[in-house]
């Protein structure tokens, strides 16, 4: 049995609901739903949602007054516009009697008002109540002198309140039950009466059917639908008599309102009420009773017309009942209400929460002192149970208990019922049906062994013999997807499958009525839209054109490597990033696909490899597939695939390179002996050979027992793509229990609500043999995998939209704002695995699963819309239009709505200041554009105190691109925290990204805890982006206990301070960490290994010699660094004395130029093409500026100077345009990898900045004096100076050199001369390199060139006259860092 409180009514015949003007009915086939228009001034339409219940109109099928919601009219949508209101309900709703009939709750027109001449069939006026017809519902407008009481359950303020009617005032709703003149005609039941052998009405005198006290009646000459009530009624009780063939009675029903009852015709199983008396009776009002043979009781139809002179004045307008109550079953009758039911419908609980039953409860199973035994479920509260298992029922509320002792696990369904979130380890099967226009989705069965099972078995259930399709079989997690044929049954946990028993029983069931729900994202291969005039379409069907095979394939080789004897021929293919679209593969041609002798694959490096010339491609949305067949036997396999970020955005002539495994990772989805696609990697969709392309033109055998390989989908589904789209509806269920042939759930998505003509291209599917399109055989065993119309479908739990696109309404987003609006601020995820596009968690949140092991999210596979939502596609020529567009994420406002409003867009570039958290909500803070996350999986960027624990981040490279780097460089990162504070990675693993792991640049109080960061991308790659972890200019960033390998290149923790990095395991990355530029790091107990587990040192970074600055060219407009004191021997150093003839002073200078690293070494290219200090070659304006004044201003004598050490550096924009223009990272790659000649195993790094001071020492007047003792200028241009020999090891060969004289100077000589200016626009004191020096024991001679000397020399020879002098001494020139780091861009 089932116990249920129902949500009743607080009265024994009325609903709470909500009214609405209608003003329309209307039916469209095209779109099978039915549109009712309001009022558009009633705002009595705000409160009716998706999800209520209309209560019907009317029923042709039965004349019973209508006042209880019905499940067939559920609202699915509603428009709420200036001057349109109207509420949408599924499938054909109007009158059986219309030209288009359907389940006759409506009509096109209103027939007692086109009578009388109204305006419209739904008048927009109020009309007088002698228009009011039985059963429509109204409200009331004008009182007048209308007798109320004989249109409906109403009461005038003149009579006493009567039980289950409502006062008559303006505004009430009621539905009528009777008419006005507009009436029908009334029937009137006829009764036997055996004294006269004649039919008489009951009000002439009815008797019983013969003259025992026992007898019953019989009735007659009723027709249509109360022709069921004609027939013969046995005698039960003086007051209850019950027809012998159908489930009616003639009853006096009790009332509660003091009377003794009145005489009823009703069916008890539906509450259908044929006949009634107006009133309640008296003891005497009998009918024909044991205790009085004379028959007083009249009987009226329902269908009673008021007669004229109650009618009065009063008027109404016409409404719609509209409700979110509504139950499993028909209400309770009137007599199953008893007095202690009515006092709970009236109180409900008591005010401290209990519910007290005085009166008896009937429970159909074993009860006893201390037992309840149950036969059937319980309900509680709603009707969400989560299957057909489901015995104790809560809905939405709450069950607090001391113990909960569970056998198996706890299913969540929360995150589905309320934030359509569907976790599934992968993608799920469905067929579409050309016939229905519908996809028929599969249901998944999960067994504690699957082996048994193959695809295309058909099996039935043991215990009701339904019957189904295996589709798949998996046996990572043990599930089967199935398509079922019998719709008069479900799966139940617990059924065993016939023939299968080694299976075991089924353990778990996923329908689609549990996995897909209305407005969720779907991403369906092997669907398109229509690409035929008439269908306005703005993002899909494109075009898909083939590429021509005009390339030529070359080789470069070096000789070295042996043998050379191997062949290579490749194909290409076209891949439309919008739509999915695969072009067919070229045709092979031996005189221009073919290279001859090369090295093996394996072989294969940067000195032998084959080139690709000449490739085209007809947009460049298009990506291309390279396949490569070798020597000569077997198919093309699949080898690379190039995006924007291998060949740039060149449409035409384009170079393809490939060099075997030699750029291919271990860890990818490549295999180790031929670098051809690995198919153990599952990578979704994509032929791996151009056999798997080719046989997708004709009907194949398809792999459905392999998750994500190819041969999922139908025939044609390479030329139809993907389809990007949301589901229009709920699931629909099948309503014919006795059909065994159809398919029990269908759903339609946005390009299939118009069924007559839908937006999808139908060419290739096969017309379904009958309902169900998957029935193809009722013969166990039958090979049923080659159906055409299967179509593979991946759910995106990011955020689910309304239909409009303005609003989140589902998926982890809208999950996380309402955690974050609750005060929680934190999810807890269960087990499982979640398809997503990029989420965003705000600030003081934790974003936690159930465990690593078992909690996944994962990047949807060709994620090419990241940031980016799809809303329309139903575009139909000659009707209403909505056609496929996008929703950009990140125009929300802090409450979570998407639109244009707020002051927050999230990423808009921006001035640094407007980068401040601004805004309270979940998007304050900004950080560049929406491009910058093309491959971004979560997103804490901005934000402060974010945990992220218990969970797996996966990217999803196996079917994915890598995403262009120029952005930001981050576009690849699975996570993202840039700029950001206090966030905790605990207990993560991050893998799988296209490139990269995580990105913390600028975070400042962060940890990662316990962290697997690892496996990053299917090619090797020199972007210094393509790393684990990604932190430079982080401060107090601490890391331990993990472990980050498989990356190309070495972790950043550049310009770090403050840092530690303890018990980690590195492995694999590269160099292992890049730490320069870093001060207080503390590395301790870290294992950093090669990639054959070879020890990688680190450098001891500890106080490190660079200072603490990096140039981040990232952002738009001039950059300006930190004022950086400069410091020697613990105090500040003048760094503005005056460049003059008394003081030398101290010039800038700076260089840009090019590191590359060998093992832990590194230093520069050094050539002239690698030196980008002036950004562009032919400039001579360095890109680097020094804007601090020389000495602080009299009215701000503490501002930052150079005389107080103090510094800060600029790069204009203007500047750093020349340097992106010539010195991108890509740019530089290409540069590099065209030299010869390179050491082995040599690594591009970046841009390195240094600018530099350059000073003379010796010269001040508090320093030790190198005084002259001798001089002499010789022939040739050079001169030698003599100084004492204590001084020897002051001077070496090479270094620079001035001479200051305190007398007058012979052979020409000047102590001061000027050649250009430094960074500061000072003059450059010129200097002289020394050439020679030899010291002997009494002196030490140095011989300098002054080739560089202005003016004329003549010769002299030795000078001692006047020497020494205090005040003529040699300097020499010491030029030391003042700053160095990265520059990024």
């Amino acid at each position: 049995m089932a116990i249920q409180i129902r949500n009743r009514p607080s009265d024994a015949d009325r609903y709470r609901v909500v009214d609405v003007k209608i003003t329309g009915v209307d039916y469209s086939s095209l779109t099978n739903r039915t549109t009712v228009t309001v009022d558009p001034t009633d705002t009595n339409h705000n409160y009716v949602e998706p999800g209520y219940y209309m209560v019907p109109q009317r029923n042709d099928n039965s004349p019973r007054q209508i006042v209880h919601p019905l499940n067939a009219l559920k609202v699915i949508s509603k428009i709420t516009e200036t001057n349109n209101r109207q509420l949408i309900l599924e499938g054909n709703q109007l009158s059986t009697s219309d030209a288009s009939p359907g389940g006759g709750f409506f009509q096109h027109n209103s027939p007692a008002l086109t009578t009388a001449g109204f305006d419209s069939p739904y008048t927009t006026t109020a009309f007088t109540t002698d228009n009011v017809q039985r059963n429509r519902k109204y409200r009331i407008v004008t009182l007048g002198n209308t007798v109320w009481e004989k249109f409906g359950d109403l009461y005038r303020s003149s009579q006493n309140p009567s039980y289950g009617k409502e006062e008559a005032k303006v505004g009430v709703t009621f539905s009528a039950n009777a008419s006005g003149s507009g009436g029908d005609d009334p029937q009137t039941p006829l009764f036997f009466d055996p004294s006269t052998g004649a039919n008489r009405p009951v009000a002439a005198g009815g008797t019983r059917y013969h003259n025992s006290p026992l007898a019953g009646y019989q009735i007659f000459s009723l027709t249509g639908d109360l022709a069921q009530v004609n027939g013969v009624y046995d005698y039960v009780s003086s007051e209850l008599f019950k027809h012998i063939t159908n489930n009616i009675f003639l009853e006096k029903r009790t009332q509660t309102d003091g009377g003794v009852g009145r005489w009823t015709i009703y069916n008890p199983g539906t509450n259908e009420i044929f006949f009634e008396h107006q009133s309640s009776n008296s003891s005497g009002f009998t009918l024909d009773s044991p205790v009085s043979s004379s028959p007083q009781v009249v009987f009226e139809d329902r269908t009673a017309t008021v007669v004229a002179s109650d009618q009065g004045n009063g008027t109404v307008v016409e409404v719609g009942w509209f409700s979110n109550v509504i139950t499993d079953e028909q209400p309770l009758t009137n007599a199953e209400l008893d007095s202690n039911f009515l006092d709970l419908e009236r109180n409900k609980l008591t005010s401290d929460g209990s519910m007290a039953i005085t009166g008896d409860q009937v429970v159909r199973g074993k009860v006893d002192a201390e037992d309840l035994d149950i036969s059937g479920a319980i309900n509680l509260d709603g009707s969400f149970a989560s299957g057909t298992n489901t015995f104790l029922n809560a809905g939405t509320k709450d069950i607090e208990c001391n113990n909960l002792i569970l056998t198996g696990e706890i299913d969540d369904v929360t995150l589905f019922r309320k934030y359509k979130v569907t976790s599934f380890p992968h993608s799920f099967l469905a067929y579409y049906n050309v016939a229905t226009k519908n996809l028929e989705p599969t249901t998944a069965l999960f067994f504690a062994d699957v082996g048994p099972f193959s695809v295309s078995n058909v099996i039935r259930d043991d215990s009701d013999g339904k019957k189904f399709y295996v589709r798949r079989v998996n046996t990572e997690f043990n599930y089967i997807l199935v398509s079922e044929v019998t719709s008069n049954s479900t799966f139940k946990v617990g059924n065993t499958v016939t023939d299968h028993a080694a299976a075991g029983a089924i353990l778990k069931v996923l329908d689609p009525k549990n996995y897909l729900s209305a407005n969720q994202n779907l991403k369906i291969f092997g669907l398109q839209q229509r690409a035929l005039a008439g269908y306005v379409d703005s993002v899909g069907a494109i075009t898909m054109n083939d590429p021509d095979d005009t390339f030529t394939v070359s080789k470069l080789t070096d000789g070295v490597i042996s043998p050379a004897t191997t062949s290579y021929a490749y194909k290409i293919a076209l891949m439309d990033k919008r739509t999915g679209k695969i072009s067919n593969i070229t045709v092979a041609n031996s005189s221009r696909h073919v290279v001859q002798g090369q090295v093996a694959v394996d072989l294969m490096n940067n000195s032998n490899y084959n080139k690709i010339n000449g490739v085209n491609r007809a947009d460049v949305n298009n990506i291309i597939l390279l396949y490569r067949q070798v020597n000569g036997a077997g198919n093309f396999d699949l080898i690379n695939i190039y995006d924007d970020s291998d060949i740039g955005t060149s449409t035409t002539n384009i170079e393809l390179q490939d060099y075997g495994l030699y750029n291919k990772t271990e860890w990818g989805v490549y295999t180790a002996t031929n670098g051809k696609y690995n198919q153990r990697l599952n990578p979704i969709y994509i032929p791996l050979s151009d056999a798997e392309r080719n046989a997708a033109n004709s009907i194949q055998g398809v792999r459905t027992d392999v998750i994500g390989l190819a041969g999922v989908g139908n025939s044609n589904k390479y030329s139809k793509g993907f389809l990007e789209t949301t589901v229009a509806g709920d699931v629909v269920l099948t309503t014919d229990t006795s059909a065994l042939n159809h398919s029990p759930s269908v759903f339609k998505i946005q390009e299939t609500q118009y069924n007559a003509s839908p937006n999808i291209d139908e060419t290739g599917f096969d017309s379904p043999l009958i309902v169900g399109q998957h029935q193809k055989s009722d013969t166990v065993g039958t090979d049923l995998a080659r159906a055409n119309n299967v179509v593979e479908f991946f759910i995106d739990n990011g955020r689910v939209l309304n239909h409009q696109g303005t609003q989140i309404v589902g998926g982890f987003q809208k999950l996380i704002d309402d955690a974050q609006a609750s005060g929680l601020n934190k999810i807890d995820l269960r087990g499982g695995t979640y398809y997503s596009k990029l989420i965003t968690v705000p600030s003081n949140f934790k974003f936690e699963g159930n465990s690593r092991t078992n909690t996944f999210i994962k990047s949807l596979p060709w994620n090419f819309t990241n940031t980016k939502n799809f809303k329309g596609g139903n575009t139909y020529t000659g009707y209403t239009s909505s056609p496929k567009s996008d929703v950009l994420y990140f125009n929300e406002t802090t409450t979570g709505n998407i639109n244009t409003e707020g002051t927050i867009s999230r990423f808009a570039e921006i001035t640094p200041a407007q980068r401040e958290p601004t805004t309270s909500g979940v998007f304050s803070k900004v950080i560049r554009n929406r491009e910058a996350y093309g491959r971004v999986l979560l997103d804490a960027d901005g934000r402060s105190n974010v945990q992220v624990s218990n969970i797996t981040l996966d990217g999803s490279f196996e079917s994915n691109t890598i995403d262009v780097f120029s952005t930001t460089g981050k576009g690849n990162f699975v996570f993202t925290a840039e700029r950001s504070n206090d966030i905790f990675l605990d207990n993560v693993t991050i893998k799988n990204g296209t490139t990269s792991g995580i990105f913390f640049e600028h975070t400042n109080s962060s940890s990662i805890n316990n962290a697997i960061v690892r496996d990053g991308g299917n090619l090797i790659t020199t972007n210094t982006f393509a790393t684990g972890l990604y932190a430079p200019e982080a401060k107090r960033l601490r890391m331990q206990s993990s472990l980050i390998e498989n990356f190309s290149n070495a972790n950043d923790l550049t310009t770090n301070s403050n840092t530690s990095l303890v018990g980690n395991i590195i492995r694999n990355t590269g160099s292992g960490v890049l730490a320069f530029a870093s001060s207080n790091f503390n590395k301790g107990s870290n294992l950093v290994l090669g990639p054959a587990d070879e020890f990688i040192p680190m450098v001891d970074t500890l106080n490190s010699e660079y200072d603490e600055l990096n140039v981040n060219l990232l952002e738009i407009g001039d950059y300006l660094s930190d004022i950086v004191e400069f410091r020697r021997d613990g105090a500040a150093l003048n760094l503005g004395k005056p460049v003059d003839v008394n003081n030398y002073g101290v010039s800038f200078d700076s260089k840009i130029n090019t590191l590359v690293e060998l093992g832990t070494n590194q230093y520069f290219i050094n050539q002239s093409a690698f030196d980008f200090t002036n950004g562009s070659p032919g400039t001579t304006v360095p890109v680097i500026s020094v804007p601090t004044q020389n000495s602080p201003d009299s009215s701000d004598p503490t501002a930052a100077a150079l005389s107080s050490g103090n510094f800060q550096l600029k790069i204009t924009s203007r500047a750093a345009e020349r340097l992106r223009a010539n010195a991108s990272f890509d740019q530089i790659l290409t540069q590099y990898r065209a030299l010869t000649n390179r050491p082995s195993g040599e690594a591009l790094v970046g841009l390195i900045f240094q600018v530099m001071g350059s000073e003379f020492t010796f010269l001040d007047g508090n320093d030790q004096a190198l005084l002259i003792k001798a001089y002499s200028v010789n022939s040739g241009g050079t001169a030698t100076f003599t100084i004492d020999s204590k001084f020897a090891g002051l001077i070496s060969v090479d270094d620079q050199i001035v001479f200051k004289f305190g007398i007058a100077a012979q052979g020409g000589l000047q102590s001061y001369s000027t050649s250009g200016t430094d960074l500061l626009g000072n003059p450059k004191v010129r200097s002289y390199p020394v050439t020679q020096v030899t010291t002997t024991t009494a002196q030490t001679d140095i011989t300098v060139d002054l080739s560089d000397h202005p003016g004329t020399l003549t010769f002299v020879d030795r000078i001692v006259d006047g020497l020494p002098d205090n005040n003529t001494r040699l300097g020499i020139k010491n030029t030391f860092t003042i700053a160095k780091g990265r520059i990024i861009i």
